[in-house]
């Protein structure tokens, strides 16, 4: 999934962003040398500009905080600051935050495995170890459809069970039978 993106940029730099949700509507670029020429798509034109600045401080890869789309809700805040804590104390970044990369290091380091589901894990453990990997300060917003079809606690704490049986050796093959089918409705919006 995140793969196929990824194989097809071209450029010194990568983004790497869930293809999910509004991700793909948001962030789309080129940054050539240290000087970054930027080419926003959609919204996204001053995201991109704080990933360039980033980079240019010497961040090999990162990705934005988390946060909901909609308006403000307690809930959204809860999962967002829960979302960050689990980032701070070293837990895993997942493509819906839009991860980033520069180009030689996502390939010196191997890209992505061919899994259907957390296939940016291990990719991530890489950037993060190299110590160069920044949380941006901007967020990047998550659309709330699957929330709010199944409920947040629900989605919430069946997205948590599928991580923690990732952690603990399950195969993202077995695992990915279990995440939840994209809606007639999701589809559509995919659009």
């Amino acid at each position: 999934m995140v793969e196929n993106a990824a194989a097809t940029l071209r450029g010194l730099k990568v983004l790497l962003v869930e293809d999910d949700d509004n991700m793909r509507d948001i962030l789309r670029w080129t940054l050539e040398g240290a000087g970054a020429s930027v080419v926003p798509v959609g919204s996204g034109g001053d995201a991109l500009a704080v990933i360039a600045a980033a980079v240019r401080d010497g961040a090999e890869s990162g990705c934005f905080r988390f946060a909901f789309q909609g308006p403000p809700a307690w809930h959204k805040r809860l999962l967002a600051e829960l979302v960050a804590l689990r980032i701070r104390c070293g837990g895993m970044v997942y493509g819906d935050q839009g991860i980033f990369a520069r180009r030689d290091v996502y390939l010196e380091l191997g890209g992505f495995p061919a899994w259907p589901l957390f296939e940016e894990v291990q990719l991530v453990r890489r950037l993060r170890a190299r110590g160069t990997f920044r949380v941006l300060p901007r967020a990047l917003a998550v659309a709330t459809r699957r929330w709010e079809r199944d409920g947040w606690l629900r989605r919430t704490l069946h997205n948590r069970w599928l991580a923690l049986r990732f952690a603990l050796g399950s195969r993202p093959e077995a695992l990915a039978a279990r995440y939840p089918a994209l809606l007639p409705s999701d589809a559509e919006h995919e659009r």
